[in-house]
């Protein structure tokens, strides 16, 4: 999240990691980064740390994601990130509504999406170790019980937050100005949402080629070392499932050369273009779903104003842009 939760006290939040970890901390500073957590850097005497806060509610199977990155960085897939564990030996604890995940922090705390956005060349972004990364996660051979089989989980978020906002008579600037942009695209956003389910389902049939994914390996979620290695974090969404799961990161990044090297070192040559298509539009479904709760939970004027900019690209959907990427991936797609 961009903005610190106000209904967390500092210095209680510092004796808490001190007392759970064992760590005399130094400094707590929040940073601005993540759009489904809220993050601080924990500074001690000799180290520095990654503090993560999700809401409870939010990451029931929390445990399990943290469970599937110890095995996997176990198995040698030394780029995932593992919690550290609490005094007790668990690798996350629970603060009041808060689950609480602690990371070591790895080199400057930047990303290569951070650094994309200060460069002046893509060239400057190391995309060939980046799928390096992504085709080794894909040819492990760790399976886990958690798959994602084409759902579209926000449908029904989306239908839920709709009705909410027509329903909100008093709703302030914000969520009137939300209240006009959902009501000028309301058809083609539930269409839309009924469509990828409905594609969703017809994809479901195939999943021979399943492989262990990330979920959502942009480059916010690669984050270089001091020891040359870059790592990935953020695993929340990890699970079997189609490669295209993770491919779709990339398609607007030098995706020529991404295809090539992905082939070259996994032995795959089939990508389905439908898959990329349901992708697509998950995302922006997901966008649309978690930017309109966040408008309608909370209050902060600041962080209104901060989801409802990062919905208006989404809105109205894109569905020339989705076409005119599905018809430059129709060279390399089947």
């Amino acid at each position: 999240m961009k903005f610190r939760p106000k209904d967390l006290d500092h210095e209680d939040l510092t004796l808490f990691i001190s007392l759970t970890y064992g760590l005399s901390v130094v400094n707590i500073e929040f940073l601005p980064k993540g759009e489904d957590s809220w993050c601080y850097r924990v500074v001690t005497a000799t180290d520095s740390f990654l503090l993560q806060l999700r809401r409870i509610a939010e990451d029931t199977a929390l445990c399990k994601f943290v469970e599937h990155v110890r095995m996997l960085h176990d198995s040698g897939f030394k780029s995932a990130v593992v919690p550290v564990e609490t005094l007790d030996g668990c690798p996350l604890a629970q603060y009041g509504s808060y689950c609480v995940l602690l990371y070591p922090f790895i080199g400057n705390g930047n990303s290569l999406y951070d650094k994309m956005q200060s460069s002046t060349s893509l060239e400057e972004i190391p995309l060939d170790k980046v799928v390096e990364i992504i085709a080794e996660l894909h040819s492990t051979k760790l399976s886990i019980p958690t798959r994602d089989i084409f759902e579209n989980p926000f449908e029904s978020r989306i239908g839920n937050n709709l009705r909410a906002i027509n329903s909100n008579s008093e709703s302030g600037r914000i969520r009137s100005m939300l209240q006009e942009l959902i009501r000028e695209n309301i058809d083609d956003i539930l269409d839309t949402a009924r469509y990828t389910s409905l594609l969703g389902r017809i994809l479901a049939k195939d999943q021979d080629d399943f492989v262990l994914t990330h979920g959502d390996p942009n480059l916010a979620n690669f984050i270089p070392g001091d020891d040359d290695r870059i790592y990935l974090v953020d695993w929340s969404s990890i699970s079997m499932g189609a490669p295209e799961r993770d491919l779709s990161s990339y398609i607007d990044l030098d995706w020529p050369m991404f295809w090539n090297v992905y082939k070259s070192l996994t032995g795959r040559n089939r990508c389905l273009l439908q898959r990329f298509k349901f992708y697509s539009y998950l995302w922006i479904l997901q966008e649309i779903a978690d930017y309109t709760s966040r408008i309608l939970e909370t209050d902060e004027i600041l962080e209104q104003e901060y989801a409802l900019d990062e919905l208006r690209p989404y809105l109205p959907i894109p569905h020339d842009q989705i076409n005119a990427r599905l018809d430059f991936l129709a060279r390399y797609a089947v």
